[in-house]
């Protein structure tokens, strides 16, 4: 039969390309959760710029934030140290 069904032919997955714009902590936290989550077949690519300066408003007064950071398996209290953040969260 020449016309055979090739549909369950196992191929090599296509890539796949993202592109986060922006890296605000709301574009930096979806180009590390799509980094992280999604399958190696995926590419991220965060676009941002340096004429806009650091906002530093304090992101990490959300409590939810070093829960993400946790999933994407970051050390907090190490990024803390290492940005010299400072935790409301304790009494340091």
């Amino acid at each position: 039969m020449s016309n055979a069904d090739t549909s369950c032919d196992r191929h090599a997955p296509e890539l796949v390309r993202t592109l986060t714009v922006g890296g605000d902590p709301v574009g930096w936290m979806a180009a590390a959760a799509f980094s992280h989550f999604l399958e190696s077949s995926f590419k991220v690519t965060l676009v941002e710029t340096e004429a806009i300066r650091t906002v530093g408003v304090g992101e990490e007064t959300i409590l939810q934030i070093p829960v993400f950071k946790q999933a994407l398996g970051i050390d907090v209290d190490a990024s803390i140290c290492a940005t010299q953040a400072r935790s409301m969260w304790t009494s340091s």
